[in-house]
């Protein structure tokens, strides 16, 4: 699903973020999102259960089931500050995380077969989000990847990279918004909705 003529909407259409997304994260090292029964297995669809991401104390990202409770660790870095993810259109994990000034991006690229990590400086912070996990939109969906940074004296700019592109193009979408990205899915009434907050905690 395209974000239409590349920006926000110009009409506000609010509405409730589809659980899990709707859950409060009490840190920027923690994010919740709606996933498979289990990574890489789709045999329920793309939305059934509450996953949780997490980052502790020794370095692991671990991944953790709501029902069937056997947690994941993904990665293994030193000095996150902030950690999102969403899964692929396979129930495959992406995970983006922030170390000091630079940010990063571990996703499965069916070019090359593989997961990759892409590194960004100079991004604030930012969240993963798919944007329609419904069955029938599989073929269409997105994982978008939206993030800030400061471009100015106390200005931060909100942009996003979508899957479709490989991550590789930038897309400018609000300048002077809060610093820090907070949750991002679609709500109930069917549309993304994304929410920035001015502080980590």
């Amino acid at each position: 699903m395209a974000i239409i003529e590349d920006r926000l909407s110009t009409e506000f259409i609010d509405g409730d973020y589809i659980p899990p997304e709707d859950r409060f994260r009490s840190s920027l090292l923690v994010d919740y999102e709606g996933g498979p029964i289990a990574p890489q297995n789709m045999a329920q669809g793309n939305n059934y259960q509450a996953w949780s991401l997490a980052y502790m104390p020794g370095g692991d990202i671990v991944l953790t089931p709501e029902i069937t409770a056997v947690p994941v660790t993904i990665l293994t870095v030193v000095g996150c500050t902030q950690i999102s993810f969403c899964f692929d259109q396979n129930g495959r994990a992406s995970v983006t995380y922030i170390i000091g000034a630079n940010c990063f991006l571990y996703w499965y690229d069916s070019y090359l077969g593989d997961f990759t990590t892409d590194e960004f400086p100079g991004i604030t912070s930012a969240m993963l989000s798919m944007d329609d996990k419904r069955p029938r939109e599989n073929a269409a969906s997105d994982i978008l990847w939206w993030y800030t940074k400061l471009t100015g004296p106390s200005e931060y700019t909100l942009y996003h990279r979508r899957q479709r592109d490989r991550f590789q193009t930038e897309y400018l979408m609000r300048v002077d918004c809060l610093p820090y990205m907070s949750r991002a899915g679609m709500h109930n009434g069917l549309r993304g909705k994304i929410a920035t907050r001015a502080g980590v905690g």
